[in-house]
């Protein structure tokens, strides 16, 4: 029991590292001087880190340009890390990073504006797979702007990376990683990622198909190990718009479920578009089987949309028509729990009603709850419990008060989903390590591929030298696996001590193998237990137990002959005695063995110098020595071993 907590603590430890990364969100906004009649970028921080729930602070990256595009990263302990707009990187003090500008290399001739100024997911942040301090920045443009302003430009697609060790540990872009072109012609403004299946990232972007001059094909670009795939996997499905004028993109967004498996695709402005939720497949980028979840004929379509935390509830705001008295504008619920189409078509339901202005966002926060914007609003509306269906999900119309003036207005949008890889869990046991007492020390190594490392100790070397038996802990994590390795290590000392029976040697207890020495030097096939002494010296034996080898202290012999049995001819060796399988007898004119109970009974006869003894019993017993001519040469007892 004690082990299993002990797991589940170092696992919850290591998924804050991963759940923290969404603590911090910067939301735009604008002010307009009714005066000067000019606007002025103004905006606020939302802090989720704190314990009585979010909090608004009135801090802004300075120089921060955007009405729509925005994206940030936090560490491991909820604090931010770096913000972008898809144009410029500012580190966690708000102030621009030294090489952070100019991430898409395309010059504003209007002032106060940018290539993402308004694109509706121009700023995407994604960790670089198995480095803790790398992440990629993607950047794509807006139509309005790059089409008006920067010489017909739009819908242009670059990545940068940034690196946390840079600039005192602030971050910085690192140089020749900036403003890499991937593509083009993305006119409709909506890029967003999703994890892949097999430690990976999908960064899925939608195009014109240039057959139907149609905006219904998916590129899905995928992030590995080694790096961002620029042939992306293209998927043509469901249906889109006609390409818009030059300063009329489709607006609208794509935006995945937290377990990855659907997308959710808005248009708003300028048609009548469906709202289309889709499959997607993580293990090969392609989108599938669409599903139109409202064909109704307004002008404005969807725009924000976002899933409940458990994937079964999708939410997406309807921007009010112009027309006079329309209140068809809101935030809609579908319910996604029976997947037949018909049921999620029928299960829209509106949750919070007319919206004059509407454009807006809606998006899942660290906190669990969904959070809306309305452009014309003091607040900050949530979702209570997304997860429940209806109006049981439990709106709250005043929940974060996000405006000093009446001027300011909000962005159309929060900031993009930061993609993120929750690593699956593997266990490994090492049993029954074996640490030699001879050697003194043994080197437990940690697995290459991962970036956290940390021992049982706390210590966090890729090599733990141990000198005492027991069980070590190893837990490492990286973007795709947390592992838990278990090492039982067993101090082996296999200690030989020499015996001596007769002219036999032997050893207290058995080993793995064994190598008799003689004066220091191998005595050829001399590798059993037992050793047969046959002359005069000092004796040692190298025994093995599991791998760890000992060598004994030296036995001296010095009279051999001491066991020899004088019979009425000659001098005779009897061994081993006692014997096991075999009995043996050394001298000369042998011809033959007898052996006899105690009574007298005759219980095995061999020619020869051997015979077998391994079917007596344990006991003592008689053996004659019969020479070639028939007589009996010697007589002697010996015990037969249990």
């Amino acid at each position: 029991m004690k082990k299993v907590l002990l797991l589940l603590i170092v696992f919850l430890q290591l998924q804050t590292t991963y759940a923290q990364y969404d603590n911090v969100w910067i939301l735009a906004l604008s002010r307009y001087d009714t005066v000067l009649r000019t606007t002025t970028p103004v905006g606020v921080t939302i802090d989720f880190n704190g314990s009585n729930g979010p909090t608004v602070l009135p801090d802004f990256p300075k120089g921060f340009r955007a009405q729509e595009a925005a994206a940030n990263i936090c560490d491991a302990s909820g604090q931010l890390l770096f913000s972008t707009e898809g144009d410029t990187v500012w580190d966690r003090n708000r102030n621009r990073m030294p090489n952070g500008g100019g991430l898409t290399g395309i010059p504003s001739s209007m002032p106060g504006q940018n290539a993402t100024y308004s694109a509706s997911q121009g700023a995407l942040i994604v960790p670089v797979i198995n480095n803790p301090y790398q992440y990629y920045v993607f950047s794509l443009t807006d139509n309005a702007i790059s089409v008006l302003y920067l010489g017909g430009r739009n819908g242009e697609l670059y990545y940068s990376v940034v690196d946390m060790r840079l600039n005192n540990g602030l971050g910085d872009v690192v140089s020749g990683k900036k403003g890499i072109f991937m593509g083009s012609g993305y006119y409709n403004e909506a890029m967003a990622g999703v994890a892949g299946t097999n430690c990976n990232f999908w960064l899925v972007l939608s195009t014109y198909d240039t057959a139907t001059n149609a905006s219904r094909l998916y590129h899905a670009y995928e992030i590995t190990e080694e790096g961002v795939n620029l042939t992306p996997v293209i998927s043509d499905v469901g249906s889109g718009r006609a390409k818009a004028a030059a300063g009329n993109g489709d607006v609208g967004r794509i935006v995945f479920s937290p377990n990855g498996k659907n997308m959710v695709r808005t248009r708003a402005q300028q048609g009548k578009f469906p709202l289309q939720l889709f499959d997607f497949d993580g293990a090969t980028g392609v989108v599938s089987n669409t599903v139109n979840l409202d064909t109704t004929t307004h002008v404005n379509g969807y725009l924000g949309a976002s899933f409940s935390p458990d994937n079964s509830k999708l939410y997406a705001v309807k921007p009010s028509e112009s027309a006079p008295g329309n209140n068809e504008g809101g935030l809609y619920q579908f319910d996604l729990s029976d997947t037949s189409q018909t049921a999620m078509i029928n299960s829209k339901i509106l949750v919070d009603r007319n919206w004059r202005t509407g454009w807006s966002d809606v998006r899942l926060a660290p906190d669990g709850k969904l959070y809306y914007n309305k452009l014309d609003d003091l607040f900050l509306k949530s979702i209570t419990r997304p997860n429940r269906k209806g109006l049981l999900c439990k709106p709250e119309m005043t929940t974060l008060r996000m405006k000093n003036h009446n001027q300011d207005q909000y962005s159309n949008n929060f900031l993009n989903v930061l993609p993120i890889l929750y690593p699956d869990t593997i266990y490994t046991t090492n049993d029954e390590i074996i640490l030699c007492a001879k050697d003194g020390s043994l080197n437990l190594e940690a697995e290459d591929g991962f970036f956290l490392t940390e021992w049982e100790d706390g210590s966090t070397d890729s090599v733990r030298t141990i000198t005492e038996a027991g069980t070590y802990w190893l837990k490492q994590a990286n973007h795709c696996h947390y592992k838990m390795t278990t090492f039982i290590v067993k101090k082996i000392a296999p200690d030989p001590v020499i015996t001596v029976d007769e002219f036999w040697l032997g050893t207290t207890e058995a080993f793995d193998t064994y190598q008799w020495l003689l004066n220091g030097n191998i005595i050829d096939g001399a590798t059993e237990r037992y050793y047969d002494v046959r002359e005069n010296g000092d004796y040692t034996v190298i025994v093995t137990r599991n791998g760890c080898a000992d060598t004994s202290a030296l036995y001296r012999v010095e009279n051999t002959s001491i066991n020899d049995v004088s019979g009425s001819k000659a001098t005779f060796t009897v061994y081993p005695n006692p014997a096991w399988d075999m009995l043996y007898v050394r001298g000369a004119d042998v011809a033959k063995l007898k052996v006899f109970s105690l009574d007298g009974r005759t219980l095995k006869e061999a020619d020869g110098t051997s015979v077998a003894v391994s079917g007596l019993a344990p006991g003592t017993y008689f053996l004659h020595i019969v020479g070639k001519d028939g007589a009996v040469m010697a007589t002697t007892r010996f015990a037969k071993a249990e």
